[in-house]
């Protein structure tokens, strides 16, 4: 059972949630993490970790300040705004005058924070990204081989993009853009879901099951890339592209190869 050796804080939590129910349904370990993932009171417990956690790592090299921490709270209110008029009336029906109205700044202090709409998408995908950072010690308790672990993160990261596949889109349309201007040398391209992917692939070399000759950096860019030139696929026609069905053959060819075994 998925729950073996989950402490009794985790069992008590998840069986007041929806997880109860979802187990009933006999869905797979997949979409149970999946599901796990977007219940709202799990994703609470985990924001507040990795809150404790950007605390204790600002607090270490001195950062954090009030003014830091007053950024923070304004470009927090800025993509709550935004996502809230992108909801509301549409990506292409929000200007970014009504999200500065919105979020009652001045359309200067929005451009300080966010030059375009798809920057603020980004960095909402971004949040969600380092939330679930925190979940990793859980999902190598709960999956016991890198296979199961790759195909939960990509198909729980599926299943949010179905639900708000624009803004999604928008998130992978500015992150491109960056790396263009990373490799022009003039960018700051943010590696969260590398370095998650990376953390991932490094347990799992030392588990056994993933090679050691090349660095779980380098495996983490191979994996991303071809996690991302699928989801590109699947947002030019989303009803005719299987994704998920695609992320579990590109994990099969990662840690298989597609050369025939002799």
């Amino acid at each position: 059972m998925l729950l073996t050796g989950v402490s009794r804080a985790w069992k008590t939590a998840w069986q007041r949630g929806t997880l109860a129910a979802t187990m009933n349904r006999q869905r797979s370990d997949s979409a149970l993490f999946a599901s796990c993932l977007r219940d709202t009171r799990f994703v609470f417990v985990v924001y507040d970790v990795y809150l404790i956690f950007v605390w204790e790592i600002s607090l270490s090299r001195n950062v954090f300040s009030p003014r830091a921490a007053r950024k923070s709270e304004l470009q927090t209110r800025i993509v709550q705004c935004a996502l809230q008029l992108f909801r509301e009336k549409g990506v292409p029906e929000t200007t970014m005058e009504a999200i500065a109205e919105a979020a009652c700044v001045t359309k200067r202090t929005l451009y300080r924070y966010f030059p375009i709409k798809e920057a603020i998408a980004s960095t909402y995908w971004l949040d969600n990204v380092r939330q679930k950072a925190a979940l990793l010690p859980e999902l190598f308790r709960l999956y016991p081989d890198t296979r199961s672990r790759l195909l939960a993160v990509f198909l729980d990261a599926a299943a949010g993009f179905k639900v708000e596949p624009e803004l999604a889109r928008m998130h992978f349309s500015y992150q491109f853009q960056r790396i263009g201007r990373e490799l022009e040398g003039a960018g700051d391209l943010p590696l969260d879901f590398n370095s998650f992917l990376a953390a991932l692939l490094k347990d799992g070399q030392q588990l056994g099951d993933v090679r050691t000759d090349v660095p779980a950096e380098q495996l983490a860019w191979q994996v991303q890339l071809s996690f991302t030139g699928i989801c590109l696929m699947w947002f030019a026609a989303p009803d005719a592209f299987p994704l998920e069905e695609r992320l579990t053959s590109a994990v099969a060819c990662f840690l298989e190869g597609a050369a025939v075994s002799s």
